[in-house]
Formats: C-alpha cells, structure tokens, sequence
C-alpha cells in the first residue's frame, strides 16, 4: 500500500487538525503518517488510538529550525511515501524543501483560510504567506483549498491559478449521529434545559467557536439585546469552545454589558460537542472574517440542527436553503432571523422537516467519502510514479 505522509504545524485543537485526522482515519486507499513540527499535542493520542503513525519534531512554536528540517528530511527518506501532503504555511514551505532534499517527493499543500486578518500585523506571517505564493507556482504539484473562498483569496494574494484545486471537508454523518444519540438523557433537548433550570419552552440557540475577534460573538450578544429590548422571551444561548468559559473577564463583562447574564450560559471546551449541537434548536456562527470551510456549521447541520451563519467564508454556501444567512457585523439582521428561526420552531412541523433537510444536505454533498476521493485523485494523478 502506498504511503502519504503529512506535515502539520501542530496538532493541537484545531479544525486543520480535525480535517486531517478525518482524512487519515477513513481513507483506505494509502497508508496514512502524520508528521507535527511541534509536539503531538491533543490529536497525537487520538491518531495513535487509530492506528495512524506519528512523529513529532518537537521544534519551538514559530520557529522551524535546521536540525528539524535535518530530522524530517531523513523520516521522508526511511518512509519514501507516494506524497507528501502539507496543513498550513509553515509546514508548506518546509514540507517541499525536505520532500525535495529526500529525493523529490511531490508535495501538495493545504489551505484552510480564506481571509489573513491576522497577517498583516505579524510582519514573519506576511512574509511566510508571501513565499508561499510565490512558490506556489512551482513546488507544490497542487495547492488543495477547502473552500471556495480559501481559493479566491489566495488568488488574489498572487498564488498560481493552476495551481489551487478545492476539496470541500467531508464529515462522517451516521458516526455523528451515533455520537449524538448514544449521549445521556441529560444531553438530549429536554435534559438539557432541564439541567439549566430552563422551560420545556425556551429557543435553544447555541455558538461552537472559540473566544476570537474573528467569531464575532459581539454581534450576538448585540443582536440578543435588541430581542430582549423588543420583548422576546424564552431564548437561552450556550456558548462551548476555547476561552468560552466563566474564566474568561472580558466574556463575562460583555454578557454583563448587554444584559444577557440570565440568558447565556458559557460551558467552555467540551468533548461532546455532537451530543450538544443535536441538543441546540439552532446553531448560530457569527464570524465576521477567518472561516474556510467552518466545521462546526457542518457538524451540527449533519446531527440535523439547523444553522444561522454570516456570509464569511464558505458558511452560506454549506447552509443553503435549509437555514439563514446574515451579512456579517449586522446585528439587526441577526436578531430578525434569530426571530424567524423562533417562530418556525414554535409551529413544529416545519421546523421537523428543516432538521431532516440538514442532515440530508451534508450527507450528499459533504460527506467523508467525497473528501477521501478529492484528496485520492490528487495524489493518483500527481504522486510518485
């Protein structure tokens, strides 16, 4: 069996991180080792535990250094893998040098943003990002975006035009649902008000993202005001994910800002985010910038919970007709479909099919199968001979 071996710039939480252990757990095709330029952080274990080799080059965090570059270079040359398959900027650049030191490897890169807010006040990311699309033109064999916004604002960044293909992420619907329904009592809709303290009648909205400017979560909790301001009663919001903790002072002096303290409960990183967004009435993203391919969005329509999203990213595009998409930073037009999601939940029946509508809308359009033979064509049709 073929080998791919992958270069990751860590493998800590992260929706890369997600994607590639994904990728590697359901491809049956080639045999799959994950390299980390860091240490093996959360993901290393869990790779382990499914039988996927690791290695971890244990460099410091933002700067890739010679002997590790002399290490992965050997690892490419005991290994001869068929490709060499690169997550995120750091790990393409020296993914290629190494892949070529090893006897020309063909490599092939990954792009998981569509927007680099964050680069240009990091002057070594600008730079980073600039040799990347330059070289873009001849290192990698192809460039693979998971999104189609990842893919125009590469372009735009000056990445070759031939280079950049898009494979959407893929999710694995019936383990998901199986995740889901195999949680207790207490996670399913009921059980979780209940453990709140809320009414069998309260909207249950709900935001998978870590705490970051890019998430927007201020535009929530502004358009949770307005609603309030105009009398709308019995909605409870559940904030899970990095920083979403009562920890966290500037979280909790927004909340306290707003006047939200009694209608939003912060629960942090949690490890059944599937169990809790098949518990949601709606999940919510109101990212203003930074989403590729938003995993949580799709997760969460794949357990059937219907989405309310801002057009950042490829999020509009996964929700299509079976949820609400906003304009970003547009707290009233949140508020309004917040509203609208509320009503149409109350009626019942509607509400019902828009779930099964979810479900199905990721399972034949973004299903695991899909990503697995997007990435395998790749590296059929450009990999070692």
């Amino acid at each position: 069996m073929k080998t791919v071996c992958h270069l990751i710039t860590g493998l800590q939480v992260g929706g890369a991180q997600h994607a590639l252990m994904r990728l590697a757990t359901h491809d049956k095709a080639y045999r799959h080792v994950v390299i980390s330029m860091l240490d093996e952080d959360a993901f290393g274990p869990k790779l382990r535990a499914a039988n996927i080799d690791v290695h971890a080059l244990n460099m410091p965090r933002g700067r890739p250094t010679l002997a590790g570059l002399r290490q992965l270079i050997g690892l490419l040359r005991d290994l001869r893998p068929h490709a060499v398959q690169t997550w995120l900027y750091h790990a393409d650049i020296m993914g290629s040098v190494a892949a070529l030191c090893a006897g020309c490897i063909p490599t092939f890169w990954g792009i998981r943003f569509s927007t680099l807010d964050g680069v240009a006040t990091n002057r070594v990311a600008a730079i980073l990002v600039k040799l990347c699309a330059f070289s873009s033109r001849f290192l990698p064999k192809k460039v693979i975006s998971c999104s189609d916004s990842g893919k125009s604002s590469h372009l735009d960044l000056g990445y070759g035009k031939n280079s950049i293909e898009v494979v959407y992420n893929g999710y694995d619907v019936a383990a998901l649902e199986k995740l889901a329904e195999g949680a207790s009592s207490s996670l399913d809709g009921l059980g979780l008000r209940e453990g709140l303290g809320l009414s069998e009648g309260t909207f249950l909205l709900g935001v998978a993202a870590r705490w970051d400017p890019q998430k927007d979560h201020e535009t929530l909790f502004a358009a949770l005001a307005q609603l309030k301001e105009q009398g709308t009663r019995n909605i409870h919001t559940l904030l899970f994910g990095m920083g979403t903790d009562t920890g966290n002072n500037v979280l909790m002096e927004r909340h306290r800002h707003h006047g939200l303290e009694s209608q939003i409960t912060p629960l942090g990183v949690r490890d059944d985010a599937p169990a809790l967004m098949a518990a949601l009435d709606v999940h919510v993203l109101p990212s203003v910038s930074g989403e590729g391919f938003s995993n949580s969005v799709a997760e969460s329509m794949a357990v059937g919970t219907p989405n309310i999203v801002t057009d950042a990213g490829d999020s509009a595009m996964i929700v299509g007709d079976t949820g609400w998409s906003v304009p970003r930073q547009d707290p009233t037009a949140l508020a309004q479909a917040i509203a609208e999601a509320q009503t149409e939940w109350q009626a019942g029946a509607p509400f019902a099919a828009r779930r099964q509508a979810n479900r199905q809308r990721i399972a034949e359009n973004f299903s695991i199968e899909r990503m697995v033979s997007g990435f395998n064509k790749f590296w059929d049709q450009y990999g070692r001979s």
